[in-house]
């Protein structure tokens, strides 16, 4: 058998230079890594190590509504909670997603809405129009994307 020679070999001229940033990467996985996910130290919060017993919705619940906004999927405010904040209460209250996150306003005394609508800022009063709206809204979003 003949001796290769340099000319006889293929060769393959080099790609361009990739220039990979892993410092977002890292910081993503370091995001995910973190269950406080950037809230503030005086946000409590909990992980779950199984599935949680829910506080189901009352059918008979009227609007407006109390609506959290924030990124958990379950907020609960209990005596303890109630009384941190600041505020004389012994009721618990929860949003979830068998509420959709809603609370009727009438449950709530005047000095809770203080706290929820203006302090936490996680929360919103909405009205039975504004969810019909919104859901209005997002059928007709749906129907356009097809």
């Amino acid at each position: 058998m003949p001796e290769e020679t340099q000319q006889d070999k293929a060769s393959v001229p080099p790609g361009p230079a990739i220039d990979v940033d892993l410092s977002s990467k890292k910081r993503d996985s370091e995001r995910q890594e973190d269950p406080r996910q950037g809230l503030p130290p005086s946000v409590n919060v909990e992980t779950a190590s199984g599935p949680m017993d829910l506080k189901k919705p009352d059918p008979k619940a009227k609007g407006p509504w109390i609506q959290y906004n924030g990124i958990a999927t379950v907020r609960t405010m209990s005596p303890a909670d109630w009384k941190a904040a600041g505020v004389e209460c012994n009721d618990y209250h929860e949003w979830n997603y068998l509420n959709h996150k809603r609370l009727p306003r009438s449950l709530f005394s005047d000095e809770q809405l203080q706290y929820l609508l203006r302090i936490d800022g996680r929360f919103s009063l909405v009205t039975d129009e504004q969810l019909a709206k919104a859901e209005a809204e997002e059928a007709s979003k749906a129907r356009n994307q097809r």
